[in-house]
C-alpha cells in the first residue's frame, strides 16, 4: 500500500514539473523570437534585386495597380513595405529587397480572363532604393564602376 502511495506521489510531482517545463520553454521561445524578430522584420540594409515597375488596372497590390518585375521575368505583386515609398512610374528602374509573403486576399486580380492572369509572387518589400544612373548611360553607378 505505501508503494501505491508513493508512485502516485511521485507521478503527480512528475506531472506538475512536466507543465512547468512546457510553460518554461514556451515562454523562453517567445522571448528569444522577440529578440530574434521573427514576427517583426526588418528593413534589409541592401538592396539587391533590379526591378521594373508595371502598371495594371488589373491588379491591386499594397502599391495601387502596381507590379514589379524582376530581371528574370518573376512578377511581383507588393503586400506590404517595411518603409515609405514615392509614387512610381510604369518601366522605371528601381532596387528592392523584399520577403515572400502568404498570399493575401485583399491584393488580387480584378478582371475576368478568357485564360489565367499571369502568376505573382506576393512580397513584404524590405529596401527600396532609386538607383543613381550616369548621363545617357542607362548604366548605374554600381554596375559602372565594376562592382
Amino acid at each position: 500500500m505505501r508503494k501505491g502511495m508513493l508512485l502516485r506521489f511521485h507521478a503527480a510531482r512528475l506531472r506538475a514539473f512536466s507543465k512547468t517545463f512546457v510553460a518554461f520553454l514556451m515562454v523562453a521561445g517567445l522571448v528569444s523570437c522577440e529578440q530574434r524578430g521573427c514576427d517583426n522584420p526588418v528593413p534589409q540594409a541592401a538592396c539587391n534585386t533590379f526591378v521594373t515597375v508595371e502598371i495594371d488596372p488589373c491588379w491591386n497590390s499594397f502599391l495601387g495597380n502596381t507590379l514589379l518585375r524582376t530581371d528574370n521575368g518573376e512578377l511581383l505583386l507588393p503586400q506590404n513595405s517595411l518603409m515609405d515609398l514615392p509614387e512610381l512610374q510604369q518601366g522605371q528602374r528601381v532596387k528592392i529587397a523584399y520577403l515572400v509573403e502568404k498570399a493575401d486576399p485583399v491584393y488580387a486580380n480584378s478582371c475576368t480572363y478568357v485564360q489565367a492572369p499571369e502568376e505573382t509572387i506576393p512580397v513584404t518589400i524590405t529596401c527600396f532604393e532609386e538607383p543613381v544612373f550616369f548621363c545617357g548611360t542607362g548604366t548605374d553607378a554600381e554596375t559602372f564602376s565594376g562592382h
